[in-house]
């Protein structure tokens, strides 16, 4: 399920295996399409393949608990909450 952030960004939470990832998706013509990205290796390299841009959230309890403390981070500023 697509989440648009902004009129040209949008996220989309995935599951593959019983784990969980948030992916980076831009709108273009009422058409979204994944963010890709080449990772930095080294200091001065980078892979040659590109990949999706994505945040690994762990599995279903895990991914839960990190978006409550984002939320919570959100909602209140400056109050650090440490999960682990």
């Amino acid at each position: 399920m697509m989440i648009p952030t902004t009129p040209y960004d949008a996220v989309e939470i995935n599951e593959y295996m019983g784990k969980y990832s948030i992916n980076a998706l831009k709108i273009v013509k009422d058409k979204t399409y994944p963010v890709w990205a080449k990772y930095q290796k080294t200091k001065n390299e980078f892979q040659d393949k590109s990949w999706p841009v994505k945040v690994n959230l762990g599995e279903k309890d895990q991914a839960i608990a990190t978006l409550k403390t984002l939320i919570k981070m959100i909602e209140n500023p400056g109050e650090e909450e440490v999960m682990f």
